[in-house]
């Protein structure tokens, strides 16, 4: 919280942590892997994982979970995570909170921006300090793109909990540069300027919250009993 009052100003305080999911693009998953093989396909037009990130004001990965479909929106993704579950049954005490975008649900311990394009000036103001907050994460998804050429093609799906774990290595390996100070990440290698051949694709906000309420507390559950 410090970090983030000491960064970006005594504007909005209580920020621990910035929020945001990205698509990260995978190969077709065999139908021996899973039977849900069409919810990993993106409405952007191709196989994902959704990938769910906290970081804190140093852009380093407080939290990070690839296990959902590519289908699936945020705000449900980041509700059947672990840290979803936890902050939902014991949320932290006021004033600490994340910070995200309208993809997810404003509550407590989330401060998400108002919605619509004319607004007054109060509530403006309020969506671009609480923007300046949230971008971090953006860059931090970016930063770990362009660190690690793996995530520059579609990772495999043969098995998807190995394609997980080095979407989770990645963040690990990126949290080990920042704490060893290479912050901005390579720019080139053998004299090549490094350009990652694919994005991370943010991932696309639920189009209806109240509807997907329940459908998300149905995945939780799902999610819970496999683990289990």
């Amino acid at each position: 919280e410090h970090e983030f009052a000491t960064k970006k100003g005594p504007w909005i305080r209580g920020i621990f942590g910035a929020i945001d999911g990205v698509a990260v693009k995978i190969l077709c998953p065999p139908a021996s892997q899973t039977d849900r093989v069409k919810e990993f396909y993106n409405r952007k037009g191709f196989y994902a994982l959704v990938c769910q990130g906290v970081c804190d004001a140093r852009r380093r990965f407080l939290f990070m979970d690839a296990r959902m479909e590519g289908s699936c929106p945020d705000s449900l993704a980041f509700g059947a995570s672990l840290l979803g579950v936890r902050m939902e049954m014991n949320p932290p005490p006021l004033p600490f909170m994340l910070v995200g975008d309208a993809a997810y649900e404003a509550q407590q311990w989330m401060l998400t921006p108002w919605r619509g394009v004319t607004l007054p000036t109060d509530k403006d103001a309020f969506n671009f300090f609480q923007s300046s907050a949230r971008i971090e994460i953006e860059c931090a998804f970016g930063l770990l793109c362009r660190r690690w050429g793996i995530l520059w093609r579609p990772l495999p799906a043969e098995r998807l909990a190995r394609t997980t774990r080095i979407v989770t290595a990645c963040a690990k390996l990126h949290n080990w540069c920042i704490d060893h100070n290479d912050v901005e990440g390579p720019d080139q290698f053998d004299g090549r300027m490094l350009e990652p051949q694919v994005d991370l694709e943010p991932q696309d906000e639920c189009e209806d919250l109240e509807r997907s309420r329940p459908h998300r507390r149905a995945r939780v559950r799902e999610v819970n009993m496999l683990r289990a």
